[in-house]
């Protein structure tokens, strides 16, 4: 074909072809057959264990701060009823465990009925214990009082369930050490104090919860996606060695977005607040590591090295998906997921856009055009789903 070593595209050079040392892409030794969509499969437990441990070491980890949140609570609540030599202190650190949630809102909504349940027990119970001071009476009621706290108690709600369970330990240690209406007077101080300080621990530890976390994360996934695309665009274009840091990148904000994402649907949220198409917004990025995956596996990095006209295509391409994932990152980052997104197109628009360069090239590289092509496409549909062309005349 005339004028194809100038205008086609040349043979991929063998230095992007060459594996970085310590990697193992495709099939390794271990597992061997191993398809890469199953890369988990070549390692053991525990390493992946480690994987996901490490991947939590972050400032925005959702696992993290709840981790820290109640090792601090606990430890107060612990130090609290030593300083205060309180006879029962495990109560404190027991209603600290109760109270404490996610974020402030929680905190606050499961403080109630702890408190409530807590004064209809201790009232039931002092006046149990003002008038049988038989030990064996306990012992009697003991395993009615176990199924009433432990069966009854949640289905009847929280504050059943506290009442329920401060006349459980009143029988069981008036069996123990009859000490009268004192013990439920106690119990109330217990877990007074620990309520106090649940509280204290859900407001001065990231009160917010899981919802400012899940927008930086999400956020940080989208640019690292949009990232993600440019480099795969370029290595098939020979211009850069396989992007694996930049998946590698995307994997592990992916990591930090589950989490978020899966607290913040446990937790309460404000219903006059604007609330952001999550699945949508994160399904944006959903197909970005994958696709590129399996893109180079059947497109070698450099196999349209040196084709400008496929280069131009291309990159004007990555770098609106690239603008698209800025923006869409910076909306989700605000509390809300719209703005402009890629001009939608069907199968006759993306055959229209390649048709002019189907001269030029021999069947193989056409073949990896039209498939870059398509994957960068999919891309942009998957962010035209978040705000549909339209939409906002519909409004």
């Amino acid at each position: 074909m005339p004028g194809r070593d100038s205008a086609g595209p040349r043979r991929p050079r063998a230095g992007l072809r060459r594996r970085r040392p310590g990697r193992r892409r495709g099939p390794a030794r271990r597992g061997r057959g191993v398809p890469q969509a199953l890369e988990y499969a070549r390692h053991s437990p525990w390493t992946l264990y480690w994987w996901q441990f490490r991947s939590h070491l972050a400032p925005r980890s959702a696992h993290l701060h709840s981790a820290l949140r109640l090792a601090v609570a606990l430890s107060v609540a612990r130090v609290a009823a030593g300083v205060l030599q309180l006879n029962h202190g495990f109560w404190v650190l027991l209603a600290t465990l109760t109270v404490l949630r996610t974020s402030a809102a929680d905190t606050r909504t499961a403080l109630r009925p702890a408190v409530f349940g807590t004064i209809a027990g201790v009232v039931v119970s002092g006046l149990l214990v003002l008038l049988i001071e038989q030990p064996i009476v306990y012992a009697v009621v003991l395993p009615v009082t176990l199924l009433l706290a432990f069966g009854v108690g949640r289905l009847l709600g929280p504050v059943w369930q506290q009442a329920l369970f401060t006349l459980l330990l009143t029988v069981v240690f008036s069996q123990l050490s009859p000490e009268g209406w004192r013990l439920a007077e106690a119990r109330l101080v217990d877990v007074g104090l620990g309520a106090v300080i649940g509280v204290l621990a859900g407001v001065a530890m990231w009160p917010r919860g899981a919802s400012h976390d899940l927008r930086h994360n999400a956020a940080r996934y989208l640019t690292a996606s949009g990232d993600a695309v440019e480099r795969t665009v370029e290595a098939v274009l020979g211009n850069a060695p396989p992007p694996e840091d930049d998946l590698d990148r995307v994997r592990q904000r992916m990591v930090l977005v589950d989490s978020s994402y899966c607290q913040y649907h446990s937790e309460r949220h404000d219903p006059r607040r604007a609330r952001v198409d999550w699945d949508a917004a994160l399904g944006a990025g959903q197909h970005v590591v994958p696709g590129a995956e399996s893109l180079l596996r059947r497109n070698p990095p450099g196999c349209l090295a040196g084709w400008p006209a496929a280069a131009v295509l291309l990159r004007d391409a990555a770098g609106h998906l690239r603008s698209a994932y800025d923006e869409l990152a910076g909306e989700v980052a605000q509390g809300r997921a719209a703005g402009p997104v890629p001009t939608p197109g069907d199968c006759v628009d993306e055959v229209d856009r390649v048709r002019p360069l189907l001269g030029t090239a021999d069947a193989s590289a056409v073949r990896h055009l039209v498939e870059v092509d398509r994957w960068l496409a999919g891309l942009a549909d998957s962010l035209i789903r978040i705000h549909p062309p339209g939409a906002d005349q519909r409004r």
